[in-house]
This record gives structure tokens, sequence and C-alpha cells, in this order.
């Protein structure tokens, strides 16, 4: 059998093929002698017949393993470099693909062939491979993974609660992919860890989630930002007033809305680099997640804007440290003069 491993949810992809090396392990002693794992970008033809030809040692089936083989037949093993192509096979990905396509048919019946690409978009699959192996359902299976988003993101999260024996209300689903965002591996961690805290049978809700996910407060602070840089004062302070019910000071309040509206202002700096978020993310020192936030909240403020926002916010501090004002009530008024930074500028 040979199966296609690939998409853009990357934890998927791993988790379907550690369940695979599972079941082709299974009951099999020394089932490590009959796995092999390839680097494609510099894989040949003539090597990778060698693996999948091989009779299996001690055991009834062999399986093979190949990291990288679809980016390159797509054209996307740049990063291995040309002299890495040469070394390899001596050949480009096109006549490298037609070699590969009439071998495959031919693969021994004791041999399983995995080509696993974690990350790699479907549309970035040379369609040739991909037509290929949908059109042979007795020898090919493709398992693609894309990015999970709204119902099927949330549907995915029930679905991982249900394996470990709890289930998940709505609002705590929400709460999660509002604070961790769409990074199934992080997603799983914290389920796992909401799992045992609420025991077997139990419920996992929205303030459990506050409770024990540390990304619930910094998303709290976004909506605090989103709210004020859409002038509804009204929702930015029920919201610190909020997070003041769950156990947050206010000063904490204060250095999240200080550190956010930092990480604005150098994002907005960034926005003639037009930089990714992934990239954004390492050259602030944050989550892709939070970098993906930052750079949309950027976009609503010009750089004059931020510059009065930064004037208040030290006004403020100013204020706390110096005891002209209680901690709150300085937050309160903080919140509300910066939903007018564009009226002032």
């Amino acid at each position: 059998m040979i199966y296609l491993i690939f998409g853009k949810d990357d934890f998927s992809c791993e988790e379907a093929l550690h369940k695979l090396m599972q079941e082709h392990g299974a009951g099999m002693p020394g089932a490590e002698w009959n796995r092999t794992t390839l680097e494609g970008a510099r894989l040949s033809l003539s090597e990778l017949r060698h693996h999948c030809d091989s009779l299996p040692f001690l055991g009834e089936r062999r399986l093979v393993i190949v990291r990288g083989l679809l980016a390159r037949l797509s054209g996307g093993a740049a990063s291995a470099g040309e002299e890495a192509a040469q070394e390899a096979a001596q050949e480009g990905p096109a006549s490298f693909a037609k070699a590969l396509l009439e071998y495959l048919p031919a693969i021994p019946p004791t041999t399983d062939l995995v080509l696993y690409d974690p990350g790699l978009e479907g549309k970035a699959v040379r369609a040739r491979i991909l037509e290929w192996a949908r059109k042979q359902p007795a020898l090919c299976k493709v398992w693609e993974f894309s990015s999970k988003r709204g119902k099927e993101l949330m549907d995915w999260m029930a679905g991982r609660a249900g394996l470990y024996g709890v289930r998940i209300d709505a609002g705590a689903q929400n709460a999660l992919a509002n604070a961790v965002g769409e990074d199934l591996r992080t997603l799983d961690q914290e389920i796992t860890k909401l799992a045992l805290y609420v025991g077997p049978g139990g419920t996992v809700t929205v303030e459990q989630v506050r409770l024990l996910t540390p990304h619930t407060r910094e998303s709290s602070i976004f909506v605090i930002v989103d709210a004020i840089s859409e002038r509804r004062w009204q929702t930015a302070v029920a919201e610190m007033r909020k997070l003041m019910e769950e156990g947050a000071h206010p000063l904490y309040i204060f250095h999240m809305i200080y550190r956010q509206f930092s990480l604005i202002a150098q994002a907005k700096g960034l926005e003639g680099e037009r930089l990714p978020a992934v990239a954004v993310a390492k050259r602030l020192g944050v989550h892709q997640f939070t970098a993906e936030k930052v750079q949309k909240q950027a976009l609503r403020y010009r750089k004059e804007e931020l510059q009065f926002i930064y004037d208040r916010l030290l006004e403020a501090d100013q204020a706390i440290k110096t005891g002209q004002m209680e901690p709150a009530v300085a937050l309160e008024r903080l919140i509300v003069r910066l939903t007018r930074a564009s009226e002032k500028v």
C-alpha cells in the first residue's frame, strides 16, 4: 500500500503517521528492523527501489517512510539546493516524478510506502502525483489534513475531549479557540490538562478554561484593545472589570495593555517589510497567534495615534505610581481616553 500524508495541519499528519507505525508494529517483534525512514530531498530512485524491493526481515511487511519527497516533486525542495538534487538523482522534479510513477505500481505487496510531508499545503502538491494516486484506490491512500476553522475546529475539540473521557461545552470551546487559535498541538495539550482537572465523565466549562489556560487572560487583553480601537469603551471597561472579578490586579491589566500597545507599535514599524506572522513573531519574541493579532490591530492605527496612546499610558503610569489615583480608577479613565485617540490627533 502507498500512503500520501500531507497538509497544513502537521499535528494530524504526525498522528496519522504514528498510528500507521503502531499498526505496522502490532504483534510483530522486532518491527523496527522492517522500518526505514528516508529524506526525500536527497533520495535517488535507485535508493528508494532498494529499500522498497527488499524482503521483510523475520516479518511479513516492510514500512518505508519518505519525508519531503512530495515537496521535491512539486518543486518545493529548493532548500536542498541544486547540488543536493544532482547528487540524488541527476534529474529535475518532472523527470523524477515520471520515473517514480512508472515504478510505484511495481512496489512489492510486502512493502508499505509512506510519502510524508507535514505542513505542505494541498495546492502545492504536484497535481500529477495526486491525480495518479486518487485513481488507484486499491493501491494508494491519500490523507490530506488541512487547517481546521470554525465549526470543524469546534467539532475537533469536542472529539478530542471525548477521547479523554470528558465533554467540553460551547463556551469553553470558544474560549480555547480565542486563546490558542488554530494550533491543534497546543489545543490538545490544554484539553488534556483540562480533562485531568475535571476527571472522567466531567464537563469542561469556560470558567475552567480561564482558570487553567494561560493564554485566556492575554486573549481578554486582545478583546480590550480591539474594543478600544473600535471606540467601544463600554465593552473595554466591562472586560476589564470581568478580569478584576476573576482575580487579576489592575496593575497587571495595565501592564498587559501597555505591552500590547508596545507590540502593536513595533508591528506597525514592520508593516513596510510585509513579513508573514511567523517572521513577525520571531522579531517580537511572541507566539505566532499573538503576532497575527497585533498585525491586525496595527492596521487600525496611524503612527500619530499610537504616539498619543503611548503618552496617555505614561500619564496613567505616573498617576498610579505617585498615588494621584487608585489603580482601578486610573485604568478605567485610561481606557476611556484611549478610545478617543483618533479624535485627538
